[in-house]
């Protein structure tokens, strides 16, 4: 099991492994998932759940690099995580405290008026910062308005 831990930085944003390109392989996977207009109570229930979630990705061998950064001003939070391949990706989607959190905390992620955008991609030898990553996931991730999709994702390597 990996030693590697959270590492705080300035401003609302914690990475956990380090964003080196040399770790990426031909299947490595970008998971980027950012949701807007959260309001305060739900921005301290998201990072309520993140805790829990972040507990569960240091278990893990195949996160290559994640961060977490929000801006409770413009009240938004956004995740980036970078696996070794797809299929561990899917597999921590689904199982512990991910799962638990998709779940029960649903509504803090795509209710009320929050704007919700998720994307999963190929890195192609790419780890993008938080604004590249936010910038990614807001053109092509999928986007969901309230909770209501409005458009599915598509692949930013497609020509």
């Amino acid at each position: 099991m990996s030693r590697r831990k959270w590492v705080h930085h300035p401003g609302p944003r914690v990475t956990y492994g380090e964003r080196d390109l040399s770790q990426l392989g031909p299947d490595a996977l970008v998971t980027i998932t950012r949701s807007e207009q959260l309001g305060m109570f739900r921005l301290l229930v998201a990072a309520v759940v993140n805790q829990f979630i972040m507990s569960q990705m240091v278990k893990r061998d195949d996160v290559l690099f994640a961060e977490i950064a929000s801006d409770l001003k413009s009240s938004w939070a956004q995740t980036m995580t970078v696996w070794k391949n797809g299929r561990e990706m899917t597999d921590f989607r689904n199982s512990g405290a991910h799962a638990k959190a998709i779940k029960f905390f649903h509504w803090v992620f795509y209710g009320g008026r929050v704007q919700s955008y998720v994307l999963s991609y190929q890195a192609k030898g790419q780890i993008p910062t938080v604004e590249e990553a936010a910038q990614i996931v807001m053109q092509y991730g999928r986007y969901a308005d309230g909770g209501d999709i409005q458009r599915p994702a598509r692949n930013p390597h497609a020509s």
